[in-house]
């Protein structure tokens, strides 16, 4: 697989001549300008692929092998010129030769890979897989391009065994190994020159300066993950069930490692740490039919506990609102617990110092050291930035030609940090319904500050949230058949749907939220709106 893409950009601009209508003096503003730059991409995909399969009686083999390369080129190249004498002709070269700049830049990456895979099977019953592949990246110094990752899982078909009737039961477990070579960009491993200019003796002289130290050891981030499962349906297929429980371990992470300021160059890109995941997923579901009455129910349940386990002798990292620590989630939330609002004067006068601004109506922040004022060494960690217990349930009835469907889904657990315009009422310009109920001495609220609060820190609000939604509803009609036949149609549905339907969450004002980006520990956000849909699905 080859790709070739060229692409051309020009831009013109001209200088305007305007008069003035009572002196009827001329005016000129701008210059005639022009820029050309071409852009060139190049990707290469080459697979190379041999498969083997044979049956001996009840042992069924599949054997696969392969090698693919994959590379890609990027070059620019623009040029411009100003203060063309006229806008008729636009080149390059035509253009003032005291008046002009250049620029581009060329990138490349490149990937290789040998893979392997043996699938064997014993009457269908018992079931074994055997994997690897062997990767190579350019993004790497020579002799840590290369890294092997293999992976074995086998399966038993339970409800094949002579003693298991009526039930379809299958067992499962894996254990395999992945890599990344990504996230740091695409020279990761080696040391970077930036240049510029400066003027010295009124003479523009060009230089060139360290930006980041290579690291030539720099290799793969490896992840090992052991997963077991179970498939089971009963009662004709009517009741499924599917459990899952995994532990991924992922070691030599690449990261940019945090650095002070005196270190002089750009944060060093290393193989530090190990995080460690665990979680599982469950589904149910059930369908059945009554006569012309047919319904379904379907759900899914899901989490996964996030800890760190190694920083590599390093750590804590501390982030401007991002704390990481061993035994503690990555990127942990941290900041300024709040205790609610300040309900007088005098609780302020009684607080440890925050600012010269505080008063009544304010967020009142703990002082955590307790030497009686609010510092940065009051912050600590106040959250857990990954969601936990996301679910989702559909559920489908038909009754004749309707049909009818519905798919909710939420999060159980999800900690935020709720700030700006979302708390602090009429803040930029912003207006929410619920700016309404804020603090006044009359209506002592611990929710929404007073008009005008300057916060201590940025991040106002710390919330558990969680929430459901009625993501889409669908309502359709199938027209029967036997008044499509005369017409030549073979089937015809008439369909009306709403997306973002409703939400019901614990936080105020978060009614529409859709919780989709559930990596985001921050809400200050426009809501998703809601949609309408009408649809005509038709068959000839």
């Amino acid at each position: 697989n080859v790709k070739y893409t060229f692409k051309n950009e020009e831009s013109r601009a001209r200088k305007v001549f305007y008069k003035n209508y009572f002196t009827q003096e001329v005016f000129e503003n701008g210059e005639n300008s022009f820029s050309d730059r071409r852009d060139y991409n190049a990707y290469y995909n080459l697979q190379a692929l041999l498969n083997y399969k044979k049956s001996f009686g009840i042992h069924n083999l599949d054997i696969l092998a392969g090698y693919q390369q994959e590379s890609e080129n990027s070059d620019w190249l623009k040029g411009a010129r100003s203060g063309y004498p006229t806008d008729i002709i636009w080149e390059l070269n035509p253009g003032p030769k005291d008046n002009w700049s250049n620029d581009g830049n060329g990138e490349h990456w490149a990937l290789a890979s040998f893979i392997g895979r043996i699938n064997y099977d014993y009457d269908n019953k018992y079931i074994l897989s055997l994997s690897m592949r062997s990767d190579a990246s350019s993004r790497f110094a020579k002799g840590s391009r290369w890294s092997t990752f293999p992976s074995v899982a086998a399966a038993w078909r339970i409800s094949q065994e002579s003693f298991m009737k009526g039930i379809r039961l299958k067992i499962r477990a894996s254990w395999g190994q992945t890599g990344s070579a990504t996230g740091l960009g695409l020279y990761p491993s080696y040391t970077l020159i930036s240049t510029g200019g400066l003027i010295l003796n009124n003479t523009y002289q060009q230089i060139a300066s360290l930006k980041t130290i290579g690291n030539q050891e720099l290799t793969w981030e490896h992840s090992d993950m052991l997963n077991l499962g179970l498939d089971v349906k009963v009662l004709n297929s009517r009741l499924n069930f599917t459990g899952e429980y995994y532990i991924k371990n992922t070691k030599d992470i690449l990261l940019e490692m945090p650095v002070p300021l005196e270190y002089g160059f750009g944060k060093p890109n290393m193989n530090v740490g190990e995080v460690r995941n665990k979680g599982w997923e469950l589904s149910l579901s059930w369908n059945d039919r009554i006569n012309d009455f047919g319904y379904s129910i379907s759900g899914n349940l899901s989490d996964n506990r996030n800890e760190v386990v190694d920083l590599g002798d390093t750590g804590p990292w501390k982030g401007s609102n991002t704390y990481t620590e061993v035994g503690l989630p990555f990127n942990s939330i941290y900041g300024y617990e709040s205790m609610g609002l300040f309900q007088s004067d005098e609780e302020v006068a009684n607080a440890p110092f925050q600012n010269s601004n505080t008063a009544a109506g304010d967020i009142r922040y703990k002082n955590q050291n307790g030497d009686d004022k609010l510092d940065a060494n009051d912050r600590v960690v106040i959250g857990d930035p990954n969601p936990h217990f996301l679910y989702g349930v559909n559920l489908g009835f038909d009754y004749k030609n309707f049909d009818l469907n519905m798919f909710f889904q939420g999060i159980g657990q999800k900690d935020r940090v709720i700030m700006d315009n979302f708390v602090r009422p009429f803040y930029d310009s912003s207006i929410f319904e619920h700016h309404l109920d804020y603090w006044t001495p009359e209506n002592p609220t611990n929710e929404m500050t007073s008009p005008g609060y300057v916060p201590y820190d940025k991040h106002t609000f710390y919330k558990k949230m969680n929430y459901v939604q009625l993501k889409n509803i669908t309502l359709g009609y199938n027209i029967p058949q036997t008044a499509l036949s005369k017409i030549g149609i073979a089937a015809l549905n008439i369909n009306a749907s709403i997306n973002n339907v409703c939400t019901f969450s614990n936080v105020k004002n978060a009614l529409n939220y859709d919780g989709t980006d559930t990596n985001a520990n921050i809400i200050y956000t426009y809501p998703t709106a809601r949609s309408y849909m009408l649809g005509l699905n038709l068959t000839f």
